[in-house]
């Protein structure tokens, strides 16, 4: 993994191969320091021998930092380029420790990590929330913050901070200042949860829309099971960069290297796989995998596939029987940054209610609290204002049932009223007499669901001051909608709008901005849109749906599953069927045995 990981980082690198060229190499989750070892053996022996390659790290754990410090003072590195301290810091400082970023005043060319995921970050959030909410953009974590199950993101958004200036070719508003530098690039190992988790305009997804709005993402590789030994999890390497070739700007390459693997003689806890790397460990057998990926990605073509026997594995599970080795799968695939992100809306269905008063529904209004609180008092000390207070309160509760029981005699027929403007012109009048006033909480607590109120799908629409339909919470939906151009939901390509251009004219909601952040100039770009897909999609269905445009939000996410799925035809009904009735017998069997 770290050896295919370091071959993507440099991979098409020309500047690398420059005699005397000063390289920095970094890594903000160290550990014993075997990424930066590969990194280091890999330009001087395969690379560029004249190259003058300096070393960077951080680590919190205090033994493995002391093995990575020993391993480059056997090299010669400068051992003081390594720091022991924890990467995101706390906010405590002991003697020793570093707490928070060990090199401050430090960018690099080159970043490589396999930070901690799925791990709180609860003991750094009084810090990290302190940095993002006073620095924003000019600290390490202004696009927002992850949940806090799970501190990866953290560490890229780190890595993103020490990134060199950008080229002055790169135009984009990339991390690293003004442009007219050399640029960086980053190559970090994730879990699949930075691809998806977090709503539309939450931490993750507005960390996704950052990298992917800058044009930052340039691939991802998704990586095998079973790869680490501590979990069997599937895994992700991204590559990051502020400075993509041409051929790159504005699309990301998604390469599908889970069937890349080959299946180790002998398990190391959870780890039961590897990545081929050819007859190099002296099984002639063992393919290439490393070369093959790495291959894919400097390549950069759209739709690439190959079989299981192209690949070459040998797995042998009863899974991998049933598949068709000869049957194309999908390997790489090129993506416009615009295929990743969507806007999530508010879809609405007014609030329809049918009226009576009867006896039942006068019942309800006695049980209601808005009732029940008129004859209580929020005087704490004066006894006789209480008394006062609760006997008036008492007065209007009798003066409110008597409106209603003369309400009563109009709804002798017992006919409903599906029409809101009706039962409120005839409480107005009856309230007209009256000491106690038809007001907007009173109108609120009488013509309520629950009240003298019920919902019906046939009634008509209730109506707010302005005469537009007030919307029920209980039929409130959501949708997420494809950019312009983006991929559809069913899967082809919309040609008809052209992409939209990014970044979006759309701040990011911070704790200084939360709600005014101003959305005018983003419906420009996306109100149309959306109400063409609620046409299509919503209207033929819920013909009185409507969008709140107040509440439109934007959210990224990879779907990477998505994007390489293939559909399978099921199984033979009848064979199936047999299968089940055999096992059945075979545990009824096991069964009477038992007994």
């Amino acid at each position: 993994m770290v050896k295919l990981m370091v071959n993507l980082l440099f991979a098409g690198e020309e500047q690398i191969h420059k005699a005397g060229k000063v390289i920095k190499i970094y890594d903000p989750a160290c550990g014993t320091g075997g990424i930066l070892s590969e990194a280091e053996r890999t330009i001087l022996e395969d690379l560029n021998s004249d190259a003058n390659v300096e070393l960077f790290g951080q680590e919190y754990n205090a033994e493995s930092y002391a093995i990575c410090g020993s391993d480059l003072m056997i090299k010669g590195e400068d051992v003081n380029n390594v720091v022991y301290g924890n990467t995101l810091g706390t906010g405590k400082f002991k003697e020793g420790f570093a707490d928070g970023d060990g090199h401050p005043d430090e960018k690099f060319h080159y970043m490589a990590a396999n930070p901690p995921f799925g791990v709180e970050w609860k003991p750094e959030k009084d810090n990290v929330t302190k940095e993002h909410n006073q620095f924003g953009f000019n600290g390490r974590f202004g696009p927002g913050l992850p949940r806090i199950n799970d501190g990866a993101l953290l560490f890229l958004m780190h890595m993103m901070s020490k990134m060199e200036r950008p080229p002055k070719s790169y135009k984009l508003p990339a991390p690293g200042g003004v442009e007219g530098g050399r640029g960086s690039r980053i190559a970090v190992i994730f879990n699949g949860s930075p691809m998806f988790t977090g709503d539309a305009g939450g931490g993750e997804s507005n960390i996704r829309r950052y990298i992917i709005e800058n044009d930052m993402l340039e691939a991802i590789v998704g990586m095998p099971d079973q790869m680490f030994y501590n979990t069997g999890i599937y895994t992700y390497i991204w590559i990051v960069t502020n400075r993509k070739e041409a051929r790159r700007k504005g699309k990301v390459q998604l390469i599908n290297a889970t069937d890349y693997a080959w299946k180790m003689k002998k398990s190391l806890g959870d780890k039961r796989k590897k990545i081929g790397e050819g007859p190099v460990n002296g099984d002639v057998n063992e393919p290439d995998h490393i070369s093959e990926i790495t291959k894919l990605y400097a390549n950069f073509e759209d739709g690439v596939t190959r079989t299981l026997n192209q690949i070459g594995t040998n797995l042998d599970s009863p899974k991998d029987k049933k598949r068709d080795k000869d049957r194309d799968i999908f390997v790489s695939k090129i993506f416009n940054n615009q295929d990743f992100g969507y806007f999530k809306v508010t879809v609405e269905r007014p609030l329809r209610l049918n009226f009576i008063v009867n006896d039942e529904r006068i019942e309800r209004v006695k049980n209601s609290d808005f009732f029940l609180n008129l004859a209580t008092s929020a005087k704490r000390k004066d006894k006789a204002a209480i008394a006062d207070e609760i006997a008036a309160g008492k007065a209007d509760q009798e003066e409110l049932l008597r409106i209603l029981i003369e309400a009563q005699k109009l709804y002798a027929n017992g006919e409903l009223v599906k029409d809101r403007k009706v039962i409120e012109n005839q409480l107005k009048k009856l309230f007209a007499g009256s000491e106690i006033k038809f007001d907007a909480a009173m109108k609120k607590a009488l013509l309520s669901n629950g009240a003298l109120a019920e919902k019906d799908p046939t009634a008509q629409p209730c109506l707010d001051s302005k005469g537009q339909p007030e919307p029920d919470s209980d039929l409130r939906d959501y949708e997420n909608i494809p950019f312009p151009g983006g991929i559809l939901i069913n899967g082809k390509r919309d040609e008809v709008n052209p992409l939209i251009d990014l970044p979006l004219p759309l701040d990011y909601e911070t704790k200084k901005n939360k709600g005014k952040v101003d959305i005018s100039k983003l419906l420009e770009l996306a109100k149309d849109h959306c109400e063409k897909f609620l046409a299509k999609e919503v209207l033929p269905y819920r013909y009185d749906a409507w969008i709140d445009y107040s509440k439109i939000k934007v959210g990224y996410e990879v779907s990477f599953s998505r994007h390489f799925y293939t559909y399978e035809e099921p199984g033979d009904l009848e064979l199936l069927e047999r299968e089940i009735k055999a096992l059945e017998q075979d545990v009824i069997a096991m069964i009477n045995k038992g007994l």
